[in-house]
């Protein structure tokens, strides 16, 4: 999912909700290029029931 400028600078980040209910964002780098995951936590799964 979108969640737009998480980190506030400039670029839209993304986040995914593992198998395992873990919440990461991915902050955009611009150009369609992303950093590596940052691990939010667990338990998101039922806060987006698939």
């Amino acid at each position: 999912m979108s969640l737009g400028d998480v980190n506030n600078d400039g670029q839209t980040d993304l986040a995914a909700i593992d198998p395992e209910g873990v919440l990461h964002v991915y902050n955009g780098r611009g150009g369609n290029n992303f950093d590596p995951p940052v691990r939010i936590g667990p338990n998101w799964n039922e806060h987006f029931p698939r």
